[in-house]
């Protein structure tokens, strides 16, 4: 660039181009970002509800919010932790809620006051340094609680801290990101509306301002706000412009502020391995499988404790009557017992009919079933490995749910033997409960692989629309 003059006029084009970019790309990225973040943290927030670590603001939703302000980041004594942080990140959540819902992402509007307010209110909780050893009091007091909360949870809710706090993380510091390029853009946007407005204005005095840079920022502050109006005059910003126009290394500043305002189009990353979804879907599938064994022991202890229970009632003409169905491939009389479970639904006991010939068949092709998944090799197995991940994932949804209504069947018919066998029988009847608890672990950690797998291609497609390349 060889003269100022020369660089003004660049420059206006620069800028205008930027500006158009961070409209059009740039601040909708960081809309997304925060709503990402703002996904995080509510999943954060009611897991600690629901672990009774934090206390949240009873008065929430009685603040409306008008402007960006950054929660209480003062300090407090430990028995206060818990309705302290609760307030503040029921403050957080309730601002990201409104940076995501009404705030304006625009050029026009995120002016460099904005920006601070923005990188003041993402300061209140540091999601890349969430340590117990952080020196920041709300850091350090909501990692505590997050270690508190990890203590004996079980594998699903793991999973959802983890995913939370390493989406909390990815989010805010992209977000930090995009907010120090932008405040770079709105310094040099501000320095380039002076040298428009006020440079190129008939009363500014430029060989009085070419003297020295001191001179150049008095002239440019003495008629800065008569032209501009009420707008914060940032001195440290008309020196830069001196330092630009009058320095020995001007002509490097110059171009240095260019290369600032060049919009950086998005390279092409080195090829890392990806994780094989498919694989990740079909160890779910395999931990299913391991309920087979579970089911062959339950199947065998029903018939077990159905014909002690029939015992009594075979007579010398029952037994004839079996005979003749023998005889005559006819069909064994229904067996209807009505059972009592707990509705998980609404918590109390109800009861249920159930036939249990039809019963045991259905239990039989299902222990069969998972025997054969079981197998590697086995024709059903390769059946479900060769569908799509979409048909193995809704399969899965499907098991589970019938797994966990034939858990309270089963519960019920565990008390329903124990409860309708005879006195000289009840030492006969064969008992569930180590199967059961064994195959509720088993329901557990398939259900768990299954979350494992639909939190990773969710996170794999969030970032994909953020542009964010080999998160894996």
């Amino acid at each position: 660039m060889s003269t100022p003059n020369d660089f003004s006029t660049v420059l206006q084009t620069a800028v205008a181009e930027k500006g158009a970019w961070f409209d059009t790309e740039g601040l909708p990225e960081l809309l997304d970002n925060y709503r990402m973040l703002q996904t995080c943290i509510r999943n954060l927030f009611d897991v600690l509800v629901k672990r009774s670590l934090i206390v949240p603001d009873p008065y929430k939703t009685e603040n409306p919010i008008s402007t960006i302000t950054a929660p209480e980041d003062s300090g407090f004594s430990e028995n206060e932790r818990a309705t302290v942080i609760g307030m503040r990140l029921s403050d957080y959540e309730s601002m990201l809620g409104f940076i995501c819902s009404s705030y304006k992402f625009s050029v026009a509007h995120i002016t460099l006051a904005e920006v601070k307010k923005l990188l003041q209110f993402n300061a209140a909780f540091q999601w890349e340094k969430l340590a117990t050893s952080n020196s920041h009091m709300n850091t350090r007091m909501l990692a505590v609680l997050i270690n508190e909360a990890r203590l004996q949870a079980p594998a699903i809710l793991l999973s959802a801290i983890n995913a939370a706090m390493s989406g909390s993380s990815q989010a805010a510091a992209r977000i930090t990101a995009i907010l120090h390029e932008y405040a770079q853009f709105k310094r040099e946007a501000y320095k380039a509306e002076i040298r428009s407005t006020v440079m190129d204005n008939s009363q500014f005095d430029r060989t009085k301002a070419n003297s020295s840079p001191e001179t150049e920022v008095a002239e440019i502050k003495r008629l800065y706000h008569g032209i501009v109006g009420k707008q914060p005059f940032y001195a440290d910003l008309a020196m830069e412009i001196a330092a630009e126009d009058l320095s020995a290394d001007g002509e490097e500043r110059r171009n240095a502020v260019l290369e600032k305002l060049k919009i950086k189009t998005a390279t092409a990353a080195k090829k890392e391995e990806q994780i094989d979804t498919k694989t990740l879907i079909m160890a779910a599938v395999h931990a299913l499988s391991a309920a087979a064994p579970q089911y062959k022991h339950i199947l065998e202890k029903l018939r077990d404790n159905n014909a002690v229970l029939l015992a009594p009632k075979n007579t010398f003409m029952d037994t004839v009557k079996t005979l003749f169905r023998k005889l005559f491939n006819a069909p064994p009389p229904k067996i209807n017992y009505t059972l009592t479970i707990l509705d998980p639904q609404t918590n109390t006991r109800v009861k249920r009919q159930i036939e249990f010939g039809t019963f045991i068949a259905n239990f039989e092709r299902r222990t069969q079933y998972y025997n054969l998944i079981a197998h590697r090799q086995s024709r059903e197995y390769a059946k479900i490995a060769a569908a799509p991940e979409k048909s193995i994932l809704a399969f899965l949804e499907k098991q589970i749910i019938e797994n966990q209504e034939l858990l309270l069947l089963l519960s019920g018919l565990d008390d329903f033997f124990k409860s309708e066998a005879r006195p000289v029988d009840k030492q006969k009847i064969k008992g569930l409960k180590m199967e059961l608890t064994s195959l509720k672990n088993c329901i557990i950690k398939t259900n768990q692989k299954r979350v494992d797998y639909t939190s990773f291609i969710e996170q794999e497609a969030q970032m994909k629309r953020l542009g964010i390349q080999n998160v894996i």
